[in-house]
């Protein structure tokens, strides 16, 4: 039997990344998985810290990707799960999951120490510049077409 995704599940191709970024949806919320090829740890990233749904969501994401790794002859050891105490929280009446998501995947693949300059309060603006951004960027591509 072989892998399902010969191409990109090989171990020449994982050994060049030191970075697998996963974002799970669970129960009307994101949260993000990141698993460090080097160092075998997978990493979850929660603005909503301490339930235990996403923690198990993470879990059985982990437990998925240890039996893909091994069967693809990527990994044999199991990864190392961590559950990050240290990233944002957003507010319980907050729908900012998704921005969550995209500052905490923006901050983990700058090099160097995590350092989270976000918070809860920024939303708003963070939201503006997203926007900004997106239309922008649609703007410009529909005077080239």
């Amino acid at each position: 039997m072989e892998c399902s995704l010969p191409n990109i599940a090989s171990k020449d191709n994982i050994d060049k990344v030191d970075l697998l970024f996963f974002i799970l949806y669970t129960s009307n919320h994101w949260h993000l998985l990141v698993v460090d090829v080097k160092k075998k740890r997978a990493t979850s990233y929660n603005s909503i810290k301490g339930s235990a749904r996403y923690m198990a969501a993470a879990k059985r994401w982990v437990t998925l990707l240890d039996a893909f790794f091994k069967f693809c002859g990527i990994m044999d050891d199991p990864l190392e799960l961590v559950y990050d105490d240290q990233c944002p929280n957003q507010s319980s009446d907050s729908a900012d999951y998704a921005l969550f998501v995209i500052k905490f995947i923006e901050t983990i693949s700058r090099k160097g120490e995590i350092e989270w300059k976000f918070s809860q309060a920024d939303m708003p603006l963070i939201r503006a510049q997203f926007a900004t951004k997106i239309l922008t960027h649609a703007s410009a591509k529909s005077l080239t077409m």
